[in-house]
């Protein structure tokens, strides 16, 4: 009996397709990063536009998100892209009793699939989802880290204003150690006054030390943004803007356009693109060929040609179909508890927002000023022996206090302001600015 021996070899050509770029999506979430120039900039006072053109010029991670873009175009040219041909060569008949090719059968053939029902442009429709996915992904990424640039930056020129309220404090706690001292030179006073001066003194001291390694650790953070030496960073104290304009421009609207909303609506639209291939491919592609075969034993030769079409009797995709339909609708369903849980948040955020405000609102028009014509008021009467230094004390202590405090609520709302911006992917902007006092 002969033995046979059948080589099949088949080539893959490679054939090329252009990619078009798909639409970039929501106009909001855009970071609004400067892009002049860091040549000339001061590190030891820099404004926030700066410390953004800083972080634009040399964040690494800013520097890639335009490589996850290439990697999702990727994705879409090679979707696009059509089968390749395949051509093949067949060898039969070459036995090991007659030598040569004296009976061989020797065959090519090239042949083609082709996809009739869409199946390459509901690839390219998958991957331009992909691709709207990630383009929204680096964007919501790139609104993050400017948020994150503010936050820091107002978090340094919180702790500057603390530490030159504490040099303020420890001024005020050294005038009341200097007129005490002066008052038990005259008698007019106890030595247990002045130990609990010096105790007020040595708060204020203290305080002062943890507002200088509250900038210390601030500039660490600042200045990681931008792989820069945290070593004398400072920044200039940015003017306060008008909280009731920036209320002004919020809007119900900024519930619509969340992350998680948007988010939903690009997985929406992926499943949907998913879907419409799964179904195109339930479809048969069809597979032409031609070729021409020569048998050696008689020196004939002969064209073929082919077709093949797959039946499609029991692989439909239904069940993929069905899981897919599934999926839509669920995505559905979260949206809408997503909406209502973006409209509680944004509501919660304003009203907290109007709350802070009015808190800076009492201690700039009436706590403050009440709190300083007090402290003037009892320190004049307890230089003239009319009342004892406990009360200057307390006067004294709530003046400070209430001066912390506000700068306190001035970094809780420009804090709650970025936690309104990150909700809605939106810039808040005041049209008006004033100085500080």
């Amino acid at each position: 009996m002969k033995g046979l021996l059948h080589i099949s070899v088949i080539l893959t050509l490679p054939l090329l397709s252009i990619m078009t770029e798909p639409a970039s999506g929501s106009d909001r979430w855009e970071a609004p990063f400067g892009t002049e120039s860091t040549a000339g900039i001061d590190d030891s006072a820099l404004t926030l536009q700066a410390v953004l053109h800083l972080v634009a010029a040399r964040n690494p991670l800013l520097a890639s998100l335009d490589l996850r873009r290439e990697a999702a175009q990727g994705g879409i040219i090679q979707a696009g892209v059509r089968p390749n041909p395949e051509l093949e060569a067949e060898f039969g008949g070459v036995t090991w009793e007659t030598p040569g090719f004296d009976e061989s059968e020797i065959g090519v053939s090239l042949s083609q699939e082709f996809e009739l029902f869409g199946q390459r442009g509901a690839r390219r429709k998958v991957a331009e989802a992909v691709w709207q996915a990630t383009e929204f992904d680096v964007r919501v990424t790139a609104f993050d880290l400017y948020l994150e640039t503010r936050a820091r930056y107002y978090r340094l020129a919180h702790a500057q204003e603390w530490l030159d309220l504490s040099d303020i404090s420890i001024g005020l706690a050294n005038d009341i150690v200097a007129t005490m001292q002066k008052r038990i030179d005259k008698g007019a006073a106890l030595e247990s006054e002045l130990l609990l001066a010096q105790l007020e003194q040595q708060r204020a001291r203290l305080a002062r030390a943890d507002a200088a390694l509250e900038i210390e650790t601030a500039q660490i953070s600042l200045a990681s943004l931008w792989t820069g030496d945290s070593i004398g960073v400072k920044v200039v104290v940015p003017a306060e803007p008008d909280f009731e304009t920036v209320l002004s421009q919020i809007s119900e609207s900024m519930a619509d356009s969340t992350r998680e909303l948007l988010a939903l609506d690009r997985h929406q639209e992926q499943l949907n693109a998913e879907r419409y291939l799964v179904a195109a491919e339930s479809k048969p592609n069809l597979t032409l060929s031609g070729g021409y075969k020569r048998l050696a034993a008689d020196g004939s030769s002969s064209f073929v040609f082919g077709l093949a079409l797959p039946l499609p009797f029991r692989n439909q995709n239904r069940g993929t179909l069905q899981s897919l339909d599934a999926e839509i609708q669920q995505v559905d369903f979260e949206r809408q508890q997503a909406h209502l849980e973006s409209t509680a948040a944004l509501a919660s955020g304003v009203a907290h927002l109007r709350q802070l405000n009015h808190r800076r609102t009492a201690l700039e028009e009436e706590l403050l000023p009440t709190a300083e014509e007090a402290y003037r008021t009892i320190q004049i009467l307890y230089q003239s022996g009319r009342l004892p230094y406990t009360n200057l004390l307390e006067a004294n202590r709530a003046l400070v206090e209430l001066k912390f405090e506000r700068n306190d609520i001035v970094l809780a709302l420009r804090e709650q302001i970025i936690a309104l911006e990150q909700l809605g992917g939106m810039i808040l902007q005041a049209h008006e600015e004033r100085n500080n006092d």
